[in-house]
């Protein structure tokens, strides 16, 4: 499930405007299915990060970046929900919930810590904390609880 990303445009600034961002399915048929994440109207100015949300949750296995004349920019980095067994997490960045953990694991990943979170019957959410070796995973009871502003952690709750 893509749900945003990022692109920085550090050339010229008028080059990078009024774009459409395209996702393609997953699908390894002859004929996959294309669908809009999101139309950008204006320009993005030079020097400046830019983090563009799909107007709706989707699935897709390629993005398409579509613009009338020449297509530039620097970089661009793609975040997508986890997923695992056809369930979906919604990510709240910057979130973390106090309950207390019903189980706390040191995972290399993100997916990691949302499958531990599916193999756990009474799990509902889990939050992460990434340092620069591994990813500590809290599995959590709920999708509602006590939460604060941590800039650390990433919480995640399942889809409804």
């Amino acid at each position: 499930m893509l749900s945003s990303w990022e692109i920085s445009e550090v050339h010229t600034h008028y080059r990078l405007r009024n774009f459409t961002i395209d996702l393609i399915s997953d699908d390894l048929s002859a004929n996959p299915t294309t669908r809009l994440c999101h139309f950008y109207p204006g320009s993005i100015g030079k020097y400046v990060t830019e983090v563009i949300a799909c107007d709706d949750l989707l699935t897709a296995q390629k993005v398409r970046v579509t613009k009338k004349g020449h297509l530039d920019f620097s970089e661009v980095s793609i975040k997508a929900l986890p997923a695992c067994g056809g369930l979906q997490f919604t990510l709240n960045p910057g979130i973390r919930r106090l309950d207390t953990a019903l189980r706390q694991l040191v995972v290399d990943s993100t997916t990691m810590c949302a499958i531990h979170c599916r193999e756990e019957i009474d799990c509902d959410a889990f939050q992460t904390l990434t340092s620069a070796t591994n990813v500590t995973c809290q599995l959590l009871v709920g999708k509602n609880g006590n939460t604060v502003t941590d800039n650390n952690w990433k919480y995640y709750h399942l889809a409804v």
